[in-house]
């Protein structure tokens, strides 16, 4: 989901550019000047192009084990291995447990809902 950029996200990610490039964002350097008379608006265009290119970022739909649903709602599991099962998260609960047996243990590091079946064509 792409956020809006607002005028003043703009300005942060310009001043921080322009202090990361050694110049003070409200200083007079000549080298930093813009005809706008404040240095971090020389910074503008990179700005709007690096939070365009952040927005355009899809978040991953894994989330960390430790908010996992525990009741009887149904989703993905995944193990830094790359395996993935789903199932329901009070059977997880009980197989991400130390004394569960080893053969029926599925020590989950990520969970997603799962996604949306696919809708079918009426035609």
């Amino acid at each position: 989901m792409m956020s809006e950029t607002t005028s003043e996200m703009i300005e942060a990610a310009a001043r921080v550019l322009c202090e990361n490039q050694g110049f003070a964002p409200d200083g007079d350097d000549s080298e930093c000047q813009s005809e706008m008379g404040v240095n971090w608006r020389a910074f503008e265009f990179d700005a709007k192009q690096a939070i365009g290119a952040a927005n355009s970022v899809s978040p991953s739909p894994w989330q960390k084990i430790e908010a996992v649903p525990s009741g009887d709602e149904i989703f993905l599991a995944a193990t830094i291995d790359g395996r993935v099962m789903v199932v329901r998260g009070n059977i997880l609960q009980n197989m991400m447990r130390k004394d569960t047996p080893a053969h029926l243990q599925f020590p989950a590091t990520h969970w997603m809902p799962l996604p949306a079946a696919p809708k079918v064509n009426d035609e």
